[in-house]
């Protein structure tokens, strides 16, 4: 939903290089809110239930798939298309690329092994959000299909 609310500074937060405090100051509202919805499950289901509930949701879904991201992230890190230099014809090698390993490895798994030499050969430019969200749109989204 931030993305959507406020396209400007979420545009800019992806723009830079370094997200700087700016952009955690957006993770920290969005954590927020998911733990505000999380809260209000609380008097619905009591106590016990809600707290094993989370807990079995924390340890059992959310930090496999945190630790599956970070590990792909940190593996992408060291892949380089030298060659591509953010042409129109090397981003666009680069997203079908994505589109294919995620009928492979999934669509989260393929997003984080693209997003950063995508981002890489791109740096020279300016603005950059255009190429994250065609990588969304067809990585995520169209791949899974």
């Amino acid at each position: 939903m931030r993305p959507g609310s406020s396209c400007h500074s979420w545009a800019a937060a992806v723009d830079r290089a370094d997200s700087g405090p700016r952009a955690a100051v957006l993770a920290t509202a969005d954590g927020i809110v998911a733990a505000l919805w999380s809260l209000a499950l609380l008097p619905l289901l009591g106590f016990p239930v809600w707290a094993h509930e989370t807990a079995h949701a924390v340890t059992a879904g959310y930090l496999p798939f945190v630790a599956v991201l970070g590990g792909l992230y940190v593996a992408a890190e060291g892949s380089c298309c030298a060659a591509a230099r953010g042409r129109p014809w090397g981003n666009t090698a680069m997203l079908a690329l994505g589109a294919l390993l995620a009928l492979v490895m999934g669509t989260a798994g393929a997003a984080m092994v693209i997003i950063q030499p995508l981002l890489r050969a791109n740096a020279h430019r300016r603005r950059r959000f255009h190429l994250v969200l065609f990588l969304i749109l067809l990585v995520g989204n169209t791949a899974a299909c």
